[in-house]
């Protein structure tokens, strides 16, 4: 998973509801991420999914919505 803020990047595809591109940064962050572990993202947190790390394997993904403000109380 590579991980940068939204903020930090240039789009290439403007943003439709759940998506938008933006152009890789010459810097992000890099997560592997082990059988057992997950990965939580803020809206403000740009990620590109779908990275093999050595081989692919299999993967689930699970995505929950959850309003920003819920989590501040």
């Amino acid at each position: 998973l590579l991980w940068a803020p939204v903020s930090t990047l240039v789009e290439t595809t403007p943003y439709t509801p759940d998506v938008a591109f933006y152009a890789t940064p010459s810097i992000v962050s890099k997560a592997v991420l082990a059988p057992g572990l997950f990965c939580m993202l803020l809206p403000q947190d740009a990620h590109a999914p779908s990275l093999a790390y050595q081989e692919p394997c299999a993967v689930r993904k699970v995505v929950v919505k959850v309003r920003v403000r819920t989590l501040a109380s």
